[in-house]
């Protein structure tokens, strides 16, 4: 893709979100949401459709002797990576913001020679593509891995420039606090390679890829990975085919995320909070036990606080009194291994009754203070709806106040733990945005 073709992207790129949400918006709607007359809007819709930016499709949704608009989404690829305790995932979105099927990824894979290393994987079943590598256990092994995933992002470009495309974006999504402003990593307690250190993606990321970044003007972009789920699970829920599509309308959610910690990205009026404090830290506020609670952890050796300096957070309360295990064990346990560690265990409902109380009572907190009107359950939490959702139920019908002023849905991402890695390859797509917002 050409320099011009990108600036005409940057300059309409109020138009093109809103198309990729709205496909079937009227022009008179459109025309306002954008502050412009419909004769301009004519002329834009006209000159991206010259540019191959929009593509239009019969419907007869909207108005008489109208196209719907549609994203062209084979302009351009982002790449997205999330560093997570155990496993460092990648996944591919189109400019549609559609995360690339397993079968089109792996096609895209063999065709174009990417991610072939045998120390790439992506066993477990999904119908998204993605790869996925184990987190390195020091800093400077970390590094040699991202280094090898940005060699691997530049050969798909390369690839993708023969084909009339690109990569435009490649975005991070790491555990902890991030400067998404400055491109840093100010805190990770949950990575033991990066702990007590602050780092800058010119840091993280080689000189040498970084040049050729800026010379193809491919944008990099840090998020938080709670944040970077609640961008991918907002933007999904515009998606015909999803479950989840009847929930589109819904302006104030929380996404709440279970990986190596606990996470909550939010949106609220339609806009990505990030706050000051780096709010995505869930699991270190403060809660209480249940009645039901016999505080006796079977002689069992656990950490004498939480990395936060606390015994009394959300986190501490789920490793050591519902799951029983220590933080090194918790943080390398993948989804499926952590189903299944619940499900054979003798206390499986006992557990499975303090999980969901101590989730459902932070979500119920997030309910009753924000007034949510949508909660989506992510990441590990995912592969345990099944046998959790009778405990949650419970402790969010028993606890909800009776004078808020909405009803709050609550459902479970079907992107699971590869919604950070989408989330931050949707960051990628506007890194000069002040704030992300949807219309």
């Amino acid at each position: 893709m050409n320099i011009e073709k990108k600036q005409i992207i940057s300059e309409y790129e109020k138009l093109i979100d809103i198309v990729r949400c709205y496909p079937d918006i009227e022009r008179n709607t459109l025309a306002k949401l954008i502050g412009i007359s419909l004769p301009t809007l004519a002329n834009v819709i006209n000159e991206l459709k010259d540019e191959e930016i929009l593509l239009t499709q019969s419907t007869d949704n909207i108005e008489i002797g109208k196209d719907s608009l549609v994203i062209n989404p084979y302009l351009g690829i982002y790449v997205g990576i999330s560093i997570g305790a155990s496993q460092i995932k990648v996944t591919l979105v189109n400019f549609n913001f559609s995360v690339l099927s397993r079968n089109v990824f792996e096609d895209l894979r063999n065709q174009s020679g990417i991610f072939r290393e045998e120390h790439y994987s992506n066993k477990e079943e999904n119908p998204f593509g993605y790869v996925c590598v184990k987190t390195p256990e020091s800093y400077d092994e970390l590094v040699d891995k991202i280094d090898n995933i940005m060699q691997n992002c530049i050969l798909l470009d390369k690839y993708l420039k023969n084909n009339n495309s690109c990569v435009m974006g490649v975005g991070f999504a790491i555990t902890g606090a991030i400067d998404n402003k400055a491109k840093r990593i100010v805190k990770s307690y949950n990575l033991d390679c990066l702990e007590n250190l602050t780092i800058s993606y010119d840091t993280l990321i080689f000189g040498n890829r970084i040049s050729y970044f800026n010379e193809n003007n491919i944008n990099i972009a840090f998020e938080n990975i709670a944040r970077a789920a609640v961008i991918s699970e907002k933007y999904n829920l515009y998606n015909k085919s999803n479950i989840n599509h009847q929930h589109k309308q819904k302006r104030n959610i929380a996404c709440i995320y279970l990986g190596s910690g606990v996470g909550s990205g939010l949106v609220l009026d339609n806009i990505l909070y990030r706050g000051t404090s780096n709010f995505s830290e869930l699991g270190h506020i403060q809660v209480c036990d249940p009645d039901f609670l016999i505080n006796d952890m079977n002689g069992n050796v656990v950490e004498d606080t939480c990395t936060c300096g606390s015994k009394n957070c959300l986190e501490y309360k789920i490793r050591t009194n519902a799951l029983k295990m220590t933080l090194k064990e918790f943080k390398s346990i993948s989804a499926t291994a952590l189903k299944k560690k619940i499900c054979e265990a003798p206390d499986k409902e006992y557990k499975m009754k303090l999980l969901g109380y101590y989730i459902g009572d932070a979500a119920n907190t997030l309910i009753n203070i924000l007034n949510l009107d949508l909660v989506i359950f992510t990441g590990k939490l995912t592969v345990l709806m099944d046998e959790l959702w009778k405990y949650l139920n419970q402790t969010i019908a028993g606890n909800r106040v009776n004078y808020t002023t909405t009803d709050c849905s609550i459902i479970v991402s079907v992107y699971g733990s590869l919604a950070p890695s989408i989330g931050a390859a949707i960051s990628a797509s506007d890194v000069n945005k002040d704030k992300l917002t949807w219309y």
